[in-house]
């Protein structure tokens, strides 16, 4: 019921938060966590996680490409648009330069573009893509449950 940190190791662990605001770390990989009450925060690591925050102002937490790939994308259940947060801070949006650049925020769109981040909807889904190189293709994806979601920049920490 306090402020806890719960961590995953290198298999597919399910890690629950309580009613405080809790952090959940859940290592390499198919790991769920479920934050619960409070506001959490939700660190998936590579592998092709599930994310649910809960009740609560959440901040989803990505430091590295390889935390959601094309191939193995997370999964967010529950993000609620204007309170929740998806963290991208720590990823360099642009890898041809020395230093770390922020995203730029695309918006809607069909297609990436060049070192931001973009979201579109496909199957009942928003999906958001990130392109660090600037080939205009999808370097990492995530997927929310639902559409009509509304993604804004304040939605995210670039």
């Amino acid at each position: 019921t306090g402020d806890d940190r719960l961590v995953g190791g290198s298999g597919a662990d399910s890690l629950m938060g309580g009613t405080g605001d809790d952090r959940l770390v859940g290592g390499s990989g198919a790991d769920s966590l479920m934050g619960g009450t409070g506001s959490d925060r939700l660190l998936g690591g590579s592998g092709a996680d599930w994310l649910n925050g809960g009740s609560g102002a959440d901040i989803f937490i990505f430091r590295n490409l390889s935390d959601s790939t094309l191939a193995a994308s997370d999964i967010i259940e529950d993000f609620t648009r204007g309170i929740d947060k998806i963290n991208l801070s720590r990823i360099d949006a642009n890898t041809a330069l020395a230093g770390d650049q922020a995203f730029l925020f695309a918006g809607q769109s069909g297609s990436a573009v060049a070192n931001s981040v973009n979201w579109f909807e496909r199957d009942g889904n928003t999906v958001v893509q990130v392109d660090v190189d600037g080939n205009r293709g999808a370097d990492m994806q995530l997927i929310l449950i639902g559409t009509n979601l509304g993604l804004t920049a304040a939605d995210f920490v670039l």
